[in-house]
């Protein structure tokens, strides 16, 4: 009988991180890349398992995956509203245990708002323009 899917999605993805870290080590930085976008890819995938990966990102492989924690956070950050709550009680207990990704994930949500605020910018300027444009 095959194991748990949430195990082999953990054990899946930390192979990842693994794989990630063996492709830095002996400077492949090809290889290193493309375990990133796959990694990216299978995060926006990943089902939220009691921050195991998390853990195993930030402290299990503190410095050596230090590539993987903004493509991480910036994926939780996205995940925003749709954290149930038995998750919630998890994600606030993750950000006590690991401080390090709290920091980051403030960042991602920072950087994930500032980039509405400029795109709604932007979305202003186009009405306003469009709105000039129909004056004449």
């Amino acid at each position: 009988m095959h194991g748990d899917a949430s195990t082999d999605d953990d054990d899946y993805m930390k192979y990842l991180v693994d794989l990630h870290i063996t492709a830095s080590k002996y400077l492949a930085p090809t290889t290193q890349e493309r375990i990133g976008f796959t990694f990216e890819a299978a995060l926006a995938e990943f089902m939220y398992n009691d921050g195991v990966l998390v853990k195993y990102v930030y402290v299990t492989h503190a410095g050596a995956a230090s590539e993987l924690r903004k493509p991480m956070a910036a994926s939780f950050a996205r995940m925003g509203d749709n954290v149930a709550e038995t998750q919630e009680r998890v994600a606030k207990q993750l950000l006590l245990d690991v401080p390090e990704f709290a920091v980051d994930l403030m960042k991602a949500l920072m950087e994930q708002k500032k980039e509405v605020a400029e795109e709604h910018g932007r979305a202003s300027k186009r009405v306003r323009e469009k709105d000039e444009y129909d004056r004449y």
